[in-house]
């Protein structure tokens, strides 16, 4: 697959890696990691960044306020087996009002190789309220250290 995204998936320095455990039940009946698990993977990275946005609390909302998946694009470029040791690798490439957007790959830990590619739109929303509000400062900070880093 041939197609453009809004980084170079290849050079780009992704800041948050996160290993993975794949399970038995990720396996389809050829022995490749179903593609429903591997977006399950990629939200393991998502939840990783989240994490460190909410300053490791374990909470994906605080004061009635979290950011919510509003669209998701996934592009599966190769089969990943058993065998594999992966890695999602996750960072923020864009921050506007009241969004952020995501880039994610799964990769082989040791050769690197790019087993799927993630693209997500996710809006910060007041949970009260059920609106999508701006991105308090306090998080725009955090991902913009967790990028620098």
């Amino acid at each position: 697959m041939n197609r453009e995204y809004p980084v170079d998936i290849h050079t780009y320095k992704f800041a948050i890696r996160t290993p993975i455990q794949l399970r038995f039940s990720d396996l389809d009946p050829y022995q490749h990691v179903n593609n429903a698990s591997q977006q399950q993977l990629l939200d393991v990275g998502k939840e990783a960044y989240m994490h460190r946005i909410y300053k490791d609390k374990g909470l994906f909302f605080a004061n009635n306020v979290t950011f919510i998946l509003a669209s998701y694009t996934v592009d599966f470029l190769s089969q990943i087996t058993i065998d594999k040791q992966v890695e999602v690798q996750t960072s923020v490439y864009h921050v506007g009002n009241k969004s952020i957007r995501l880039i994610q790959k799964i990769v082989d830990a040791n050769t690197g190789e790019i087993f799927t590619v993630g693209e997500s739109v996710m809006a910060c929303v007041d949970l009260t309220t059920r609106k999508p509000i701006p991105i308090p400062d306090e998080w725009r900070k955090r991902i913009e250290e967790i990028e620098k880093n």
